[in-house]
């Protein structure tokens, strides 16, 4: 069964979602809102990232952060590759550890050391559960998922210790290690009411440090990626639960209903309402 892989941005569904396919060279670079939990499968796949370029060898478990551009540039093999699409939040509160995070949120690619036996058949298991419309085999096909993924920070992951050590006396790598605070910070506290202060606060740096930091590596501010966040969190919310429209905008992190319609309207282009009727 393949999923057809989603070129667009625009038809990235919000929440967890899965794709499988065989995979191809993407003409151009593309960023998305969510973390990729990316399984090879009798294929490898070349990619370059914000932090250069790396392979996703078959049967090694890989995770990319999609909101820094990527592509895949060769494919070699004839099998075909799982996609799993998990929000940033949700990814970091499975543990990471803060070297693997780092590397993660700089632009690597992050993989397993070794291939481990099984991981074929559950991605297959998940996305047979994802596509079944059935509200119980999906939540039984996401919480699988972030058991063998806690599993694996328990094992750990190939080079992120060697390779942060290795930027760490570096001006890149102390720039690096910052973006990673606060973008931890975000990730972690976005449903609170947290200031640009409270943020480069995180980071150890000056509010225009950080604003000029942040506007170089992204290509946007912080408050306004701090208001995607936010956003991203109320369209998973809608998706997935039956929560009153008022409930959903203060634990997205929103200060007023009034705010959150004008902030969510100009994003989605129609009223929380009608995006989850359309969205169901």
């Amino acid at each position: 069964m393949d999923v057809p892989f989603l070129r667009s941005t625009t038809l990235f569904p919000d929440g967890f979602f899965m794709q499988k396919h065989r995979p191809v060279p993407m003409e151009s670079m593309h960023n998305h809102n969510h973390v990729e939990v990316i399984f090879p499968d009798q294929c490898d796949l070349d990619f370059i990232t914000h932090a250069g370029t790396a392979k996703a060898r078959s049967g090694h478990l890989c995770l990319l952060w999609g909101q820094l551009p990527h592509r895949v540039t060769h494919c070699s093999g004839q099998g075909h590759v799982y996609v799993a699409n998990l929000p940033l939040q949700e990814l970091l509160s499975l543990g990471l550890a803060d070297e693997v995070t780092g590397y993660l949120l700089s632009g690597h690619l992050v993989t397993t050391q070794q291939a481990m036996s099984g991981d074929d058949a559950s991605f297959e298991r998940w996305l047979t559960d994802y596509m079944s419309d059935n509200p119980a085999l999906l939540e039984l096909a996401r919480t699988e998922l972030q058991c063998r993924l806690r599993r694996q920070n328990n094992m750990g992951w190939a080079g992120t210790n060697e390779a942060n050590a290795l930027a760490a006396g570096t001006s890149k790598g102390r720039h690096l290690k910052r973006m990673h605070l606060m973008i931890r910070f975000m990730a972690e506290h976005y449903t609170q009411p947290i200031s640009v202060s409270d943020i480069a606060g995180a980071g150890g740096v000056s509010d225009g440090y950080a604003m000029g930091l942040f506007q170089k590596a992204f290509g946007t501010s912080i408050t306004s990626y701090l208001t995607k966040l936010r956003i991203y969190h109320a369209k998973s919310a809608l998706i997935e639960t039956d929560e009153k429209i008022l409930t959903i905008a203060l634990d997205s992190g929103f200060g007023s209903l009034s705010r959150f319609y004008e902030v969510f309207s100009q994003d989605a282009g129609q009223t929380p309402q009608n995006y989850r009727r359309a969205a169901r």
